[in-house]
């Protein structure tokens, strides 16, 4: 946030963001140590920092992040640390309109300084020679939260999990009793996509509900939600998991999270990620949910249960998930 808010200081107030540092000081001294501080990060990590990248996040980041920091130091105990929804209150969130209007009106007053003090007669600063360096900074500034307030427009969630690109042979099992085979392209804990073999007909279709036989996990229930592809070719049959809490879902979990699965290769580089980034926001652009009348009156709240102990014994006969998982590979 001093990043974004040092170079207004200095257009509407003329504080100088360094104090006695002239423009040639900046580029002979200041700039080498920026380059040396990003380059050293991108040795030690490579392919892994991109320096642009890391900045929009962390600018969006600090909107969230700074003003409970400073009600922290202001009061101490008393109030719950939020930074950012999780769950289901993140799935209901398609506009902050804090964030938004806070990176507009940042927006708006780095334009407009640069216009003020562009101009002779309107000028504040008293260092013209730092205008242009500062000029730079602001634009980078500009950039950087012009990308902060098209993260602020989120699109719905579709996914309830994290999907995970996965590749192995699964077995779907109709209600009649029909097989058909094929390869998971991708799976989560609320379903897989799975591309059928082409040698087998297709024995289930939308609506049917089937038992899916995944290997480390067993037979899981599922329904049948989507099915895409005609012919020979590009079949693929979307199915989501009924899965209460047992034993499949640990094994599940296991299997996804725990057990080795190497999901998280990058193979990037700075101008790609900044384009996958670029190319998100305006996938996202459009569809933002219709605002709730304000003239309804408000819902009731639900009354507040009292509080109760709950103990939730051991279970009698504890299995090791590795050695179940194994046993059900053998069987696949």
């Amino acid at each position: 946030m001093l990043i974004i808010v040092a170079p207004l200081v200095f257009l509407w107030m003329g504080v100088l963001p360094l104090v006695n540092v002239t423009a040639e000081a900046v580029v002979y001294y200041q700039l080498p140590m920026m380059l040396a501080v990003a380059g050293g990060i991108w040795a030690f990590a490579p392919r892994q920092y991109f320096p642009f990248t890391a900045q929009v996040h962390g600018t969006f980041q600090s909107f969230k992040i700074l003003p409970t920091v400073l009600m922290t130091v202001a009061k101490p105990c008393g109030h719950v640390f939020k930074v950012s929804p999780k769950g289901a209150g993140a799935k209901k969130l398609h506009y902050d309109g804090t964030i938004f209007w806070t990176a507009a009106s940042l927006i708006a007053l780095t334009i407009l300084g640069l216009v003020i003090n562009a101009l002779p007669e309107w000028r504040i600063i008293g260092e013209s020679g730092l205008l242009p360096i500062v000029a730079c900074w602001s634009a980078i500034n500009i950039v950087v939260l012009f990308l902060v307030c098209m993260m602020a427009l989120q699109a719905s969630a579709r996914r309830g999990e994290e999907r995970f690109d996965l590749d192995e042979p699964v077995w779907i099992f109709a209600p009649s009793g029909a097989l058909s085979t094929g390869r998971t392209k991708n799976i989560s804990l609320s379903g897989a996509a799975v591309l059928v073999d082409e040698e087998r007909a297709i024995a289930s279709k939308v609506g049917d509900n089937v038992r899916v036989f995944i290997a480390e996990i067993g037979f899981v229930a599922a329904t049948v939600v989507r099915q895409a592809g005609r012919g020979q070719a590009g079949r693929l049959l979307a199915v989501h998991f009924n899965l209460p809490l047992c034993v499949e879902r640990d094994l599940l979990i296991r299997k996804l999270f725990t057990a080795g699965l190497d999901a998280t290769t990058v193979n990037a580089s700075a101008f790609s990620s900044l384009g996958a980034m670029l190319m998100s926001i305006w996938s996202a652009r459009g569809r933002l949910p219709k605002l709730q009348p304000t003239g309804e009156p408000a819902s009731p709240s639900p009354a507040k249960l009292p509080a109760q102990s709950l103990v939730v014994p051991p279970p009698r006969h504890t299995q090791h998930l590795a050695k179940l998982a194994a046993e059900r590979s053998i069987a696949a």
